[in-house]
């Protein structure tokens, strides 16, 4: 075994999911076989210190038959200066390789998603049989890709009945369902967060609240009028607006203030670093029973009507996995291309 009280070397290996293409036949015709292949081909680079290669995932044989043909698994590999335990590793490289997907999905304009994670302790000497720590993600550790699933939080009707009419009120009211209905697509919690919000905002804004405020010059004295016309220069104060309609459904003002604070990561505020679901999972759930308790009325619903969604409740998130030891293979020791 080794010391850990000294800095490891860890070979991260990421799993992504990548699109296909298929190669045309010749001059641009149909191929003689349709065989899709990756659009992330294998390669490597180095980036400073840190090298990362691609390579294809090697499917367990039960599994190769069930793969979706329109996406591969490809794995993205490092090998992490870190510190003793598994999760450091992961937050040494989070920055670089979220980097790196976001360019390579911005690059092929087609969405590149992580599906789990393996670390493993390779400082030197090392041989191959040897047990070393080990850590398995079955999600995304990095913070960019974080999930959360509720545990009855949100209780639909188990069977979809045609409703007895299709009118939703108003035009305002469609936009907030079509928002609501699109946070249930993803378990991707910030795009959750993103999708509820709007839905929040639209019903905000049609709900005729407001929390105006008086001009204040950049002396600090306030300016109740227009020196030139009298007329009252109070104005509405968004984020104020937006508190108070919350409140309205029984939120305090310390959620209020956290749930204000996560929408900022629309102007680029919030970084999401490991751990930031910690925080964020509980407020999207939230942040759903707000715009599911502020939507309802609009839609002829009563609050005791599916779905029923929870202020709070237990959830899980996907990144969570398995630690321990595990036996080097002769594949974690390969080099890796620079």
């Amino acid at each position: 075994m080794t010391d850990d009280s000294t800095g490891r070397i860890w070979r991260v290996t990421t799993t992504v999911v990548v699109p296909t293409w298929v190669r045309t036949g010749p001059n641009g015709g149909l191929p003689k076989t349709l065989q899709p292949q990756s659009r992330l081909p294998e390669q490597s680079a180095r980036y400073g210190e840190l090298v990362i290669a691609v390579r294809t995932h090697r499917y367990p044989a039960e599994d190769a038959g069930r793969a979706d043909p329109r996406f591969a698994l490809m794995e993205l590999v490092a090998d992490v200066n870190g510190g003793p335990d598994p999760m450091s590793a992961i937050e040494a490289l989070e920055g670089p390789l979220i980097s790196l997907i976001d360019l390579l999905s911005f690059q092929i304009a087609a969405t590149i998603g992580v599906d789990q994670v393996n670390v493993i302790d390779i400082t030197p000497p090392v041989s191959v049989g040897e047990e070393r720590a080990f850590q398995f993600f079955g999600g995304s550790p990095y913070g960019s890709f974080q999930r959360g699933v509720d545990l009855e939080a949100v209780r639909g009707q188990l069977l979809g009945r045609f409703p007895a009419d299709l009118d939703t009120g108003n035009s305002h009211n469609r936009a907030a369902l079509r928002w609501f209905v699109k946070s249930l697509s993803t378990d991707v919690l910030h795009d959750e967060f993103i999708f509820l919000w709007i839905a929040l905002e639209i019903l905000c804004d049609a709900s005729g609240v407001r929390e105006e405020r008086f001009y204040v010059g950049a002396c600090g004295h306030t300016i109740r009028e227009c020196p030139e016309c009298s007329r009252p220069t109070a104005q509405m104060v968004r984020g104020a607006t937006i508190r108070k309609f919350i409140e309205k459904t029984g939120v305090s003002d310390d959620d209020c203030r956290k749930l204000w604070k996560y929408r900022q990561m629309m102007h680029g505020a919030i970084r999401f670093d490991p751990g930031t679901g910690q925080e964020l999972g509980p407020l999207v759930q939230l942040l759903r029973a707000v715009v599911a308790a502020r939507l309802k009325p609009q839609l002829g619903l009563s609050s005791e009507q599916p779905p029923v969604v929870s202020f709070s409740g237990l959830s899980i998130h996907p990144a969570m996995g398995l630690g321990g030891t595990s036996r080097v293979t002769n594949d974690h020791l390969q080099p890796l291309p620079d």
